[in-house]
Parts: C-alpha cells; sequence; structure tokens
C-alpha cells in the first residue's frame, strides 16, 4: 500500500459526537487546533504566536503585587502552580468579569448541546457525565442550573478549577446596534483561587478556556471586585471600639456591628445594594471550619498561626460594576490592574477612615487619620506597589481651575464697568484691582489654607500639580 494512500486512511476517523480530540477540533476550527497542538505539553511549539482573535487580551503590566504570591504568567498554562514567594499583605478576595464577544459558529451548536446534556445529567446527580471534556488539559464540570446571583442572564453555568463560569444561550454579543452590546459570559473568581494563584496566573488561565470555548472576547469588564487586606495580630475589636465611639469619616452613614456571644465579628459599612461596601471582620473565626482556606493564610498572608487572643482581622471592600466604571474609570481588566492603587486610596481615605477622635460630621477634615488605620493604609499600599496611572478623572478635573479663574475675571470686569473704570494698560488693571480686593486680603489669608485642608481630606484626586493647567 502506497504511502499516500496510508495517509488518506488515517485522516479518517470515526469519533462520538463529543469528541474534542485535535482532529474533530480541527474540522470545527483549524486556529482552535492549531492552538490546542501548540499547548500541549511537550509540543515544543510554546513560543508560537496566539491566534488573531485572541489579540484582544491585553498583556498585563506586572507591577505592584499580585493578590497572592504567583509564578510568572504565562500564554499557555496547562497546570497551575502553588506560590513560593514572600508573603503578601492582601488582595483580590472576589473578582467578577463580565464579557462581550462571540462564539465561533460552526462550534457553537456543538457546545449548546454538550452543556445541555451535561446540565440534565447534574440535575439527576449523575456526577459522570455532568463532566465535558474540552481538550486534553481542560475538564469542566456543568452545574444543575445556569441561572443564579450574577447569572441572571446565563442558561449553563459549569466550574474549572474554583472558577464559577456562566454561559448565556447567545453565540454573540452583537445585536446589529452599534449601542447595545449583550454579555454572554460571566466569570466569578473566589478568594481560594485567587489566593493559591493570583489574579495575573488565573487571567492567564481564561485565555486557555476561550481557547477551548472557541471564545473571543471583545471586551472584559470587571462586575465585582473585593479587595482586602489581612492584619495578623490586631483584633476586630480594636475597630469595634473606634466604631462605637464615632472615631471615624465614612461616606455611608449604614453600618452595623454582628455579634456571636457578645463578641464582634464583623462590622458592615454600606446598605445592601451599595455599589461600594466596606466589611471589617475576625478572620480565625471566618476559618475556623474551613481548614483550607486557614492554611492558605498562614501560608500566604498571616505567616504563622495567629493566636486567638491577638486576633487576625480582614479590612474588605466590595466594589461593583457601577462605581468602577463611572467613578474610577475602570472599565477592563488592565484599568484595573493599572489603577487598583488609586483606588485602594479612593477606598482608605474618601470612602472610610478611622480618625484619632470622635469628629464633627460638619469638620470630618478636622480628625488625622488613626494610627490603627493607618496599618490598614500600609498594608494597602505594600499590596498595590506605587501608582502606575493616573485616573482619567483626574485630567478631566484639570479644567476646573481655569473656569474658576475665568469666572472670577468676568465678575472682576462687570464690577470695573458698573464703577466707570475703564483701564488702559495691565498696572492699571492690577491698581484697580487691588482696591477692589484689599479689604478681602486678610479674611483670604485664613480662609485659603482651611479650604486647602478640605480638599485634602475629601477630594485629594483634585488636587492639581503645578504647571497641570494654565491656571495652576
Amino acid at each position: 500500500m502506497s504511502a499516500s494512500k496510508k495517509s488518506r486512511e488515517k485522516s479518517y476517523h470515526f469519533h462520538p459526537e463529543d469528541c474534542f480530540c485535535p482532529d474533530c477540533l480541527r474540522e470545527i476550527s483549524p486556529k482552535l487546533a492549531s492552538e490546542s497542538e501548540r499547548a500541549a505539553p511537550g509540543s515544543g511549539g510554546a513560543n508560537e504566536p496566539a491566534p488573531e482573535y485572541l489579540a484582544c487580551l491585553p498583556y498585563i503590566p506586572e507591577k505592584g503585587a499580585e493578590s497572592s504570591n504567583t509564578a510568572p504568567s504565562t500564554l499557555q498554562s496547562p497546570l497551575l502552580a502553588f506560590n513560593d514567594s514572600p508573603l503578601e499583605t492582601g488582595g483580590f478576595d472576589w473578582l467578577g468579569l463580565s464579557c462581550h464577544g462571540s462564539f465561533e459558529k460552526r462550534y457553537w451548536e456543538k457546545l449548546r448541546s454538550l452543556l445541555d446534556r451535561a446540565q440534565e445529567a447534574s440535575q439527576s446527580d449523575d456526577f459522570e457525565n455532568s463532566m465535558v471534556t474540552l481538550t486534553d488539559e481542560i475538564e469542566i464540570e456543568v452545574l444543575p442550573s445556569g441561572t443564579g446571583r450574577g447569572y441572571a442572564y446565563c442558561r449553563w453555568q459549569f466550574n474549572y478549577r474554583g472558577i464559577t463560569f456562566g454561559v448565556a444561550d447567545q453565540q454573540t454579543s452583537d445585536t446589529g446596534d452599534p449601542k447595545i452590546s449583550r454579555r454572554n459570559l460571566a466569570i466569578q473568581i473566589t478568594s481560594l483561587p485567587l489566593m493559591m494563584w493570583g489574579e495575573l496566573h488565573l487571567y492567564d488561565e481564561l485565555r486557555n478556556i476561550f481557547l477551548a470555548l472557541g471564545y473571543c472576547p471583545s471586551s472584559i469588564n470587571p462586575s465585582r471586585v473585593d479587595f482586602c487586606v489581612d492584619l495578623v495580630d490586631t483584633h476586630v475589636r480594636e475597630f469595634v471600639d473606634a466604631v462605637n465611639g464615632d472615631c471615624y469619616v465614612s461616606r455611608t452613614r449604614k453600618n452595623d456591628v454582628i455579634r456571636d456571644r457578645k463578641e464582634p465579628q464583623t462590622i458592615q459599612f454600606g446598605t445592601r445594594g451599595a455599589s461600594t461596601k466596606l466589611r471589617i471582620y475576625d478572620k480565625i473565626e471566618e476559618t475556623k471550619n474551613h481548614q483550607a482556606k486557614y492554611e492558605l493564610l498562614v501560608e500566604n498572608r498571616w505567616g504563622k498561626h495567629p493566636d486567638s487572643e491577638l486576633g487576625a482581622t480582614r479590612v474588605e471592600f466590595e466594589v461593583r460594576r457601577n462605581s468602577l466604571l463611572n467613578q474610577h474609570g475602570i472599565n477592563d481588566f488592565k484599568d484595573l490592574m493599572e489603577k487598583r492603587n488609586d483606588l485602594s486610596h479612593y477606598l482608605c481615605y474618601l470612602y472610610f477612615r478611622l480618625t484619632e477622635f470622635a469628629v464633627d460630621p460638619n469638620h470630618t477634615e478636622r480628625g488625622g487619620v488613626s494610627p490603627l488605620w493607618m496599618k490598614v493604609i500600609a498594608a494597602f499600599d505594600a499590596w498595590t506597589g506605587p501608582t502606575i496611572k493616573e485616573r482619567d478623572k483626574r485630567e478631566k478635573i484639570g479644567g476646573d481651575v481655569e473656569r474658576l479663574v475665568k469666572q472670577g475675571v468676568g465678575c472682576f470686569k462687570s464690577a470695573l464697568a458698573y464703577l466707570g473704570k475703564l483701564p488702559n494698560t495691565p498696572v492699571e488693571v492690577q491698581f484697580e484691582l487691588n482696591l477692589l480686593l484689599q479689604e478681602y486680603y486678610q479674611p483670604m489669608i485664613k480662609d485659603i489654607p482651611k479650604i486647602r485642608k478640605k480638599i485634602e481630606a475629601r477630594h485629594p484626586y483634585m488636587i492639581l500639580t503645578q504647571g497641570k493647567t494654565k491656571a495652576a
């Protein structure tokens, strides 16, 4: 038999409908199959370029520190490795992502069929058939229901290595209207995967999942982000005492202290539907029945088994999509990584802070930051690292000083016109303005430092550096 005939015979294969071997994948999507082969261990093709439709996933600058201690990120990462670098003070405790994009058309119907059958098996407690093998490296567990909190628009849900995915029953986010794009994939990453592998490594792992699903994302937007730091040998009781003594400044009036046998467990700030919330709680108590989480905290955050009398406190901010986008200019994962230092400063200085003494609500600028809260600020700074990029909002605010000066100029021109003062040279203008303002000089000398303190306490991001605008 000739070699060409043997080759033709090998090209014919009879595999089941749900097979995801490279040959079957090649029939569905040549790009999907070729990438699967490159990612295979020992294939020797790890340095080949990724498919064009993955170019929309940005590479994130690795500045600051990750949520926990991670290995360097790579595009192909079939196996996740535990962390072995120094302790971190904090990180992401929850990362929700909302995706817009398209599934490959030829692959979509086959994927729908697989997810439907696995979902039916899951509803019948048939665990074996609820598993779907996408590639040699990726096997997912399909859940009984697709809907749920954060997945209202989804038909299927599946788990992969602690990450939960929600898939909507729509092949593409494109509606035909350029102003309307529907989400068709949701992702929720909880504390354990984030602490074990870090957000950058997990974000890289998402590339492999998208590849296996035949999914091309056009945008990946954070829908919920939980920032946290852990303070070992610091008891939550210290925070409760400060709050009970009104030694705090907050942008929300709603707060609650949850107790167990009269012992404080958790402090909560923010209403149920608020886009920004704060939780301060006893992490030892929270993990006493969760050994895996406890050991990860010992290894990655605490560095020891903490003394229950001294305590270990978690300070955690929850920020949702509305606040991330409209208030902080964070639209995608790249923005989140670049602006997380600015965001943590807003949360620790403007949204909430503990003060040295009880503060008059009408004069919140008078209360300095307490030493206890300085520990929180230092822990966030140690994790987020130096500011990588200024917030977009600061550039927009840069015109405010110029606008205020123009308003003042307009008022001065009207005042001089009403008085019949018609200066002909700049020196005459200065002379007339000096006469007008002379009686206000002393009050201005007293008031300007006060206004500056208010801006620093309430709106530090509005402070402009010299040369930022013509007015500055």
